[in-house]
């Protein structure tokens, strides 16, 4: 039996209406999803990602996040009421990446972090009372009265553990 090959033309201006799913995490309690969705713009030249929720009772999904941002790096708060996410809707941070926090029943999100530099990668606490997280930072720059850790090198063990 032969088959039939169809071929699609995909134009420039298409990839433009292409929306991507990615980075889904699923809630403390397994009853929600939250992942991302991106989509590219023309216009701006840029690209945007909202954060959205989905029950995973396949009931209708709804979006958490609004506006031209770049939201992403969702982390659910182990009591499963928040949602820490990292974004760059400040214009003040000029494309770096901060820690906002959002309810998870909606409302609008509160910057948790002002860093020099994006935040590269954070986790919550068990306790949910803390945030710890990744940045770089300019050699000298990093205050002295707070946690901060500098980290200049990592000594290494030949039995493949590193320690500090």
């Amino acid at each position: 039996m032969a088959t039939t090959q169809k071929t699609m033309t995909v134009a420039p201006a298409d990839l433009f209406r292409i929306r991507t799913v990615s980075e889904p995490q699923a809630s403390p309690d397994g009853s929600l999803i939250a992942y991302t969705v991106g989509r590219a713009d023309e216009d701006e030249n840029r690209y945007y990602a909202a954060i959205w929720l989905a029950p995973t009772d396949g009931s209708d999904a709804r979006r958490l996040t609004n506006g031209n941002h770049r939201d992403g790096m969702v982390r659910w708060s182990p009591d499963g009421k928040t949602i820490a996410f990292t974004s760059d809707r400040n214009p003040d941070d000029k494309g770096k990446g901060q820690i906002w926090l959002v309810p998870v029943s909606g409302g609008e999100p509160t910057r948790l972090t002002s860093l020099d530099r994006p935040v590269e990668d954070f986790a919550w606490s068990p306790s949910g009372s803390q945030i710890v997280l990744v940045s770089k930072v300019r050699d000298g720059a990093a205050p002295q009265d707070t946690d901060i850790r500098v980290i200049k090198t990592i000594r290494f063990r030949f039995d493949g553990e590193g320690f500090l």
